[in-house]
């Protein structure tokens, strides 16, 4: 076999094991941000966050955020959720997060992140977000203090995140958010979008609760 076809060979059983590896259900990303949340409100760094969450009108988890390096983008996964008015949380629904514009050099790779979404503008922008949604651009969005400091005036999107280090003061600014249509139908069935999930309850998914009760402290 000659050098160039053991290569192809190679990469031909490679391929499907890396795609394997890298696949996630909606499920897992479910359970993931429910870790995140639980973690994230368990931080005296982030207790500004836990009374911002009862100000917030959504919230969107991103268990991983995965900066693109060496110019190669890679893309993370995210779950919008809305507050109700009795304190309880809606049925998550999926998004995909790209890191954009965002400088690369701050966050590490498998960083984590939490949007608090402030407003009805906001959130009515992202429920549609077929197209990208780029926060500091099309969104105004600042960064959380650390500790119980007083959380940002005006912003549309108040940003959390930590890294394996721990807390994170970046900006986000140029992270583009997209409606997730594929996770939506695959999860709640055919026809499942944004708004039918979080605003018109018209689908749901037992799975979610793991999520909907971290958000209540549960």
């Amino acid at each position: 076999m000659t050098f160039a076809l053991a290569m192809l060979a190679l990469i031909g059983l490679a391929g499907p094991l890396v795609g394997t590896a890298a696949a996630k259900s909606e499920q897992q990303k479910n359970d993931e941000a429910a870790g995140v949340v639980r973690s994230f409100l368990g931080d005296p760094n982030l207790a500004s966050l836990r009374n911002g969450l009862k100000q917030a009108r959504a919230i969107i988890v991103v268990p991983r955020f995965e900066p693109g390096f060496w110019g190669i983008d890679d893309d993370g996964d995210g779950v919008l959720l809305v507050q109700r008015e009795d304190g309880t949380w809606s049925h998550p629904a999926f998004y995909d997060i790209d890191d954009g514009s965002v400088v690369k050099g701050f966050w590490s790779r498998g960083s984590s992140l939490v949007l608090l979404v402030m407003n009805d503008r906001a959130l009515d922008l992202l429920l549609n977000a077929f197209n990208d949604v780029r926060l500091g651009s099309h969104l105004t969005v600042a960064i959380g203090p650390s500790g119980n400091a007083p959380l940002p005036p005006n912003a549309d999107v108040i940003s959390f995140g930590r890294t394996y280090q721990g807390y994170a003061s970046g900006s986000v600014a140029g992270i583009d958010i997209e409606i997730d249509k594929g996770d939506n139908q695959d999860y709640y069935g055919y026809g499942a979008l944004p708004r039918g999930i979080v605003i018109d309850n018209r689908y749901r998914n037992p799975g979610a609760d793991n999520l909907r009760n971290a958000l209540i402290g549960r």
